[in-house]
């Protein structure tokens, strides 16, 4: 099941619908799991419009579907992209995710997800709220990656950990990473650099690599594949520091 926006009673109702027989859960059951009435879940999945909200979200907790509301910002024209669910995801589907990327690596980045800069590591990306794992969709911005490891490096995941960690303890400015099995699966958690929090929402702060800047594909990401060197770095630096020629003369 993915996110999706609600737009009325009806689309809410039916997402519980959805979900619950995604779930294998039978009116009875889920109604017994939220502490409503089955008579009630019936007419909510139905779209009635009479449902008390208290109990629709005991029902959307029951299902590990967490309720977000957010206000039309003006930096964010299209309003389609804005979601108000986000689902939780469980360990054993972050599990099944590594496990997958370890047998396809081609199919790493699902149709709804974008990268600007994908990278020749596997990894997918996640919002991390309270010990819980949420997928995130639309406009929504991920807190975490998750990544499994180069798969032919014996315990390649492992040793970016500690590697990062020991750059920490000589004094670099790096992100707050975390080593950790999900299941069976091994993977590093790095939390992105690239966010804050404001007002208890998750937003963007707009970064480049040096591959970015100079326009290289991800292809060519690496020195050793024709990508950005140090002379290219100190080029782009430089001319980032010469004074735009339209505004000499201006205070």
């Amino acid at each position: 099941m993915v996110g999706q926006r609600v737009a009325n009673w009806a689309s809410l109702g039916a997402l519980v619908k959805s979900a619950r027989a995604e779930q294998g859960l039978t009116q009875t059951g889920l109604a017994a799991k939220a502490g409503v009435s089955r008579a009630w879940l019936a007419k909510f999945e139905s779209g009635h419009r009479g449902a008390e909200f208290e109990q629709i979200l005991c029902a959307l907790n029951a299902l590990d579907i967490a309720l977000i509301a957010r206000t039309n910002e003006h930096d964010e024209p299209d309003a389609s992209l804005r979601q108000v669910l986000a689902l939780k995801r469980s360990q054993r589907e972050i599990e099944e995710r590594l496990r997958a990327l370890r047998d396809d690596s081609a199919s790493w980045s699902l149709p709804d997800e974008h990268w600007s800069l994908p990278g020749q590591q596997e990894k997918f990306a996640l919002v991390r709220r309270n010990d819980r794992w949420f997928s995130a969709t639309g406009s929504a911005a991920t807190t975490h990656i998750i990544k499994p490891g180069i798969g032919r490096m014996h315990h390649q995941a492992l040793v970016e950990y500690a590697t990062m960690r020991a750059a920490g303890q000589v004094g670099l400015d790096i992100a707050h990473v975390d080593f950790t099995h999900f299941g069976n699966e091994p993977a590093i958690v790095v939390e992105r650099f690239g966010r804050v929090e404001v007002d208890g929402e998750v937003v963007r702060v707009h970064q480049e690599d040096f591959c970015q800047a100079a326009g290289r594909m991800p292809n060519c990401k690496y020195e050793t594949h024709d990508g950005p060197g140090l002379d290219d770095g100190a080029h782009h630096r430089r001319a980032q520091q010469q004074p735009d020629r339209g505004q000499v003369g201006h205070r």
